[in-house]
């Protein structure tokens, strides 16, 4: 049996993926702007039913093409080599390289909010759309010593990210046992004419796509699945065991968070506070606990970053494996084993992103996500019905169908709040890209005979 990932590996590296930035700081954005406590709850289980679906559907895809790449993989021989190059270009702009961004302003966030970090204070430097300050600063430090240690083996890598993730089930199962033991704040669930016109609002839509964020992930075991003994066992069960285990522990964080914090503490605005365990843990335990539960989901973030930086790069390498212009990340380190190059480049493209403001990377992408996830199961629905004879579980068609149904909702709503511009200049950018390759012949002999 080939040496790789195990099941646990596998395991945590969804349950890492998943569990970051989206519920460490979005529920502020919630309570600030949504406020109406069945609605959010609202939002976290449709969330939680779209990661589902998302995942049962992607353990049948993931038996069908069991290789590294994820959506790249899977489009390239699903729909057309075109799209999985977009969905590969995408993968590494949005799927990664912004969420890496996203957890890395998000850690520093809590570590200044510790007393660790707290002399770390000066005013934030803004150039344009930039911005640098300390969350930033301490998120770019953080990233080159995180891909550091993943560019030494394979294994180290592994077992970094089984210790990372337990930190991080920790520092969640504490608030969640403090919120329910000590919180003493009201929760109204009732479903009155305030929650229906809250639901229906368009900014509903928005919400949901942090929520999205916050849930993407589901998908994390897929992009390495070329390292994986016996993936097409393995694979599908991580998927729907990570996605079922994170969507309970969503659900449980929203009503700890609501039973431990006043809904006053949110105020919509510049100065709104994103670090929503920090709030937790001070009107549970004091401003002296909050500091120190900052400091370990800074901590447990490493685990978000570190999963990010193990999947990321597969993406590229098989990209470069299958284009000549890209062959250059495809190298594999003969001492490692690992993709270096795609680790480095990933990073850099990163670094750049922690620049951004951090709404503005959430609203590009999630929908990115949103769009390249729904081709996938779309083509694969399609592909099956094409080829009977494809093994596929009970569930086809029908939770494929629902995955694809709800993506396609959130994504109208999305588009009436025009917010996937950006979505849409990557997908013409690599279509362009790609069409420009194959003009100059420079697909490999595989990719050009698609």
């Amino acid at each position: 049996m080939k040496s790789g990932y195990g099941f646990w590996t596998l395991v945590s590296l969804v349950v890492s993926s998943m569990i970051g930035t989206g519920i460490f700081i979005s529920f502020s954005f919630q309570a600030a702007f949504v406020q109406n406590q069945p609605t959010i709850l609202a939002l976290w289980l449709i969330g939680g039913l779209i990661a589902l679906t998302g995942a049962l559907s992607y353990s049948d895809v993931s038996r069908l093409i069991p290789r590294s790449g994820g959506e790249y993989a899977f489009l390239d021989k699903l729909l057309h080599p075109s799209f999985g190059f977009s969905a590969g270009f995408i993968s590494v702009f949005a799927g990664f390289a912004g969420p890496l961004a996203i957890a890395s302003i998000t850690l520093g966030e809590y570590a200044i909010k510790s007393d660790a970090f707290s002399g770390i204070q000066f005013e934030a430097i803004s150039l344009g759309v930039f911005v640098l300050g300390p969350a930033q600063c301490i998120g770019v430090l953080v990233l080159l010593a995180l891909s550091a240690c993943h560019s030494i083996s394979l294994r180290m890598g592994g077992s970094i990210q089984k210790i990372l993730t337990t930190v991080k089930l920790g520092v969640l199962g504490f608030i969640l046992i403090g919120a329910f033991a000590k919180g003493g704040e009201p929760i109204n669930l009732t479903l009155d004419s305030v929650f229906w016109d809250k639901t229906l609002d368009i900014g509903f839509a928005e919400q949901l796509v942090w929520v999205w964020l916050a849930y993407s992930g589901w998908n994390a075991a897929v992009y390495v699945a070329s390292e994986i003994p016996d993936a097409k066992r393995l694979i599908p069960r991580a998927l729907v065991i990570g996605a079922s285990v994170v969507a309970i522990l969503y659900v449980l964080l929203t009503l700890a968070f609501m039973r431990s914090i006043p809904s006053e503490a949110f105020i919509a605005g510049d100065d709104l506070e994103l670090t929503v365990i920090y709030e937790s843990g001070k009107h549970l335990f004091g401003p002296s606990m909050a500091s120190n539960l900052s400091l370990l989901v800074s901590i447990s973030l490493l685990a978000t970053l570190s999963g990010m930086v193990i999947i990321g790069p597969r993406v590229l390498k098989v990209m470069g494996e299958d284009n000549r212009m890209l062959q250059y990340f495809a190298k594999t380190d003969d001492k490692s084993q690992l993709p270096l190059r795609a680790v480095w480049i990933q990073t850099g493209i990163a670094l750049l992103l922690i620049l951004l403001p951090i709404q503005h990377l959430i609203m590009s992408v999630g929908s990115s996500l949103s769009i390249m996830a729904t081709l996938t199961v779309l083509s694969y629905v399609e592909y099956s019905f094409r080829h009977p004879g494809v093994k596929r579980s009970i569930f086809f068609p029908w939770i494929h169908i629902l995955f694809i149904l709800l993506n396609v909702g959130m994504l109208i709503l999305i588009v009436r709040q025009q917010g996937m511009q950006a979505s849409l200049v990557m997908l013409l950018v690599s279509l362009y890209l790609y069409a420009r390759l194959n003009r100059n012949n420079d697909l490999t002999p595989k990719q050009a005979k698609s």
